[in-house]
């Protein structure tokens, strides 16, 4: 059925100074590929992708809701609707035909949705000389074809030398370019994930009839795009730096190292469709996090990575503008609302899972969307959502008047009051059950854990196929810890934790694992939840990086920095705002360890009065390696009350307990449920902390 919406304003603003203003002219422009069916591979062959043809559709729509025209977004994806073929011809002729049609200060937006492999770099080969890994990244159009030993190339594919070009054609006419790839770059050593519905867009070299892999494979510091390290070397400055409205911002969801997958689609929801893990997580970020830059949007991204406990890939983001605002809109106030819409059924809403909401959700009915609290009309429900839109009822809270659908002024909107709650358990899929001593002992102890919730954990066992957070697999006498993505990695930097089964204490080392991942997962989901509404943050955080063999390095809180055990880190804060904040920082390593490291030493003050600074240092020594978080909790501090100190969050031996004396609020009650504390069974779901009092920041490092 049609839904009539009641308004066009999509949020209400609050209009600021534009970060990089745009000619009054200015147009939009987006071509948007997305390849599912390959020629090249057989029709039942898992080769064949599922993700794009949903990716596609909901770019578009979040593109429109955006203020795209829907003729300035030319779509090249089979089994859309209104979409071109994605060969080679047609995509780099839309490409060139978007250079030919931008003009100065107007902003295009490519998206590339599909398989991305791999061929050697020659300096002989055009493009060859840019290399500095011996491998040239391509992109597989419908059409591909294999190698071809005269051209020294895969037939049809789309180098990365040929997308740089068209790059440089937009920059020299000052247009923005924003460019995001939902495709691998390379191969991991990684086995198969056991779940058949995640598929990994990445075509092994071998499988096109590549030769052999070049003689040195890529370093940490070369395992990015090539359009990547070439657009660092052209850089125009960033923000009041820019002498014109063009400028250059990537996306990738994976380095050149690594695969990345689609899976299928909000975890745990009934109706959930394959999707790019990257496509989705961003499309959750453009629903959620308004008004933001490309900063903010890639700190969202790996937010809802960590969230998930997809500690790979890790996603990429570079540019010369990270700083603007996302599409070169102004500035926004941070208010998530919504216009109605009205149909047969009742009032809709155009977001939905995407938006985070979910059944039950509830949403206060404003007369406009520059209303305050106080003029609310009532509040609805979500009763039913998928991806993007949202059914809405009558509200389950007692008290609250009754919205009358008939009578609802024009430019009526629901505006989302709570923010988002994230759960508290650990999602625990166990190993199947199969012939064989090693798993039915293992079988016996999860079945024994289960007659036993007071083991002071709080872990779901679900079956293989429901959204879980963890994957138990029993392999070479070892319990291993495999994360949702399926990779099950038993050598190198991105190993797996695992137990040895045939061990005394094995069912207390479970236990002991588990109740690790949980607190470590937990903290990630605050994080993840507080930052679609802590954007403006009071704690302004400087920082540096320093290894024994280089030059310190500035601390960036976008994408994950690579270290290696002995560097050194240390973050100067200061708090900006004008109230006094109570500061804890927890570094979460790569085996769920959690040191805190301020208050330094533990009990000291951690309050910092408006304007005072804080020094946070720590050195990274850890093995094995993997990606490891920082994080950085501030809670706006009370008179005449205790401070908030959350350091008992460490993992050890023999944990430290939350001060008698500390505050008892939503505030701490959340952190308590993250530790997986005191009776598991007598949790509930608590408020996650009201943004304007607490601010977090969250900083990622790839260790090595």
């Amino acid at each position: 059925m049609k839904t009539t919406f009641r308004t066009l304003a999509w949020l209400a603003v609050v209009v600021c100074t534009a970060f990089m203003p745009r000619p009054a002219s200015a147009e939009r422009y987006a071509a948007l590929v997305g390849v599912s069916n390959y020629a090249a591979f057989p029709a039942d062959s898992p080769m064949q992708l599922q993700g794009p043809r949903n990716d596609v559709p909901m770019i578009r729509s979040l593109l429109e809701q955006r203020g795209f025209q829907a003729d300035h977004i030319r779509v090249l994806a089979d089994q859309v609707a209104g979409g071109q073929v994605p060969t080679r011809a047609a995509i780099l002729d839309t490409l060139d035909h978007l250079v030919k049609l931008a003009k100065r200060g107007d902003f295009v937006f490519l998206y590339f949705a599909g398989h991305g492999s791999r061929v050697p770099a020659e300096s002989t080969a055009k493009g060859g000389k840019s290399s500095v890994d011996g491998w040239r990244e391509i992109f597989l159009p419908s059409d591909v074809g294999p190698w071809e030993a005269g051209t020294r190339q895969v037939r049809n594919a789309i180098a990365d030398d040929e997308l740089v070009a068209r790059l440089d054609q937009f920059l020299a006419k000052d247009v923005f370019v924003w460019a995001v790839f939902d495709a691998c770059h390379s191969a991991t050593l990684m086995r198969s994930t056991g779940d058949p519905q995640i598929r990994y867009r990445h075509v092994d070299p071998l499988l096109l009839g590549v030769p052999g892999a070049p003689s040195e494979s890529p370093t940490a510091s070369d395992a990015v795009p090539a359009m990547a390290r070439v657009q660092a070397q052209r850089t125009r400055g960033t923000g009041a730096e820019a002498t014109g409205p063009g400028g250059y911002v990537a996306f990738y969801a994976a380095q050149t190292t690594q695969t990345t997958p689609e899976m299928r689609l909000p975890a745990g929801s009934p109706d959930r469709k394959p999707y790019g893990l990257f496509s989705y997580s961003l499309a959750e970020a453009l629903s959620t996090v308004d008004g933001a830059s490309y900063r903010q949007l890639a700190q969202f991204v790996l937010g809802r990575y960590g969230a998930q406990n997809i500690n790979s890939p890790t996603p990429l983001f570079t540019g010369s503008h990270l700083d603007a605002p996302v599409f070169g809109s102004q500035r926004q106030s941070a208010v998530r609302q919504w216009p109605l819409g009205i149909d047969s059924d009742g009032a809709t809403l155009p977001a939905g899972q995407l938006s985070q909401l979910t059944v039950g959700t509830e949403l206060d009915i404003l007369p406009n969307p520059l209303s305050n609290g106080a003029d609310a009309l009532g509040t609805l429900r979500v009763v039913s959502v998928d991806a993007m839109r949202s059914q809405l009822g009558p509200s389950a809270q007692p008290g609250r008047p009754t919205v009358d659908l008939s009578k609802l002024p024009r430019q009526a909107v629901a505006r989302l009051t709570q923010p988002v709650r994230p759960t508290f358990q650990l999602r625990v899929v166990p190993p199947p059950a199969a012939s064989g001593a090693d798993v039915q002992l293992v079988r016996r102890e999860i079945e024994a854990l289960q007659k036993d919730p007071a083991a002071g954990m709080a872990v779901q066992w679900v079956q293989a196929g429901q959204a879980h957070d963890l994957r138990l697999v029993v392999e070479d006498g070892l319990l291993w810890q495999v994360p949702p993505t399926g990779q099950l990695y038993k050598a190198g930097g991105q190993r797996a934790p695992s137990i040895r089964i045939h061990q005394p204490e094995f069912r207390d080392k479970l236990v002991e694992n588990l109740h690790k991942m949980g607190r470590a997962q937990n903290l990630l989901r605050i994080a993840s939840a507080l930052q679609a509404t802590s954007a403006a943050s009071n704690l302004q955080v400087t920082g540096t990086l320093a290894s024994k063999a280089g030059d310190p390095r500035p601390v960036e809180a976008v994408s994950a920095m690579p270290a290696t055990t002995g560097d050194a880190l240390e973050l100067t804060v200061r708090n900006v705002g004008r109230t006094a904040i109570d500061l804890t920082a927890l570094y979460i390593d790569a085996e769920n360890g959690i040191t805190a490291l301020f208050p330094e030493p533990a009990g000291s003050s951690n309050r910092l009065e408006p304007n005072a600074v804080a020094t946070v240092k720590a050195q990274i020594n850890t093995d094995p390696s993997g990606l490891e978080r920082l994080l950085l909790i501030g809670v706006e501090a009370k008179s005449q009350q205790a401070h908030y100190d959350f350091s008992y969050l460490a993992q050890a031996r023999v944990e430290r307990m939350r001060s008698a004396t500390a505050p008892a609020d939503d505030i701490v009650r959340m952190f308590d449920d993250a530790g997986l504390g005191d009776d598991p069974r007598s949790r509930g779901a608590k408020l996650v902390a009201s943004p304007d009092r607490t601010a977090l920041r969250v900083f990622t490092f790839q260790v090595k």
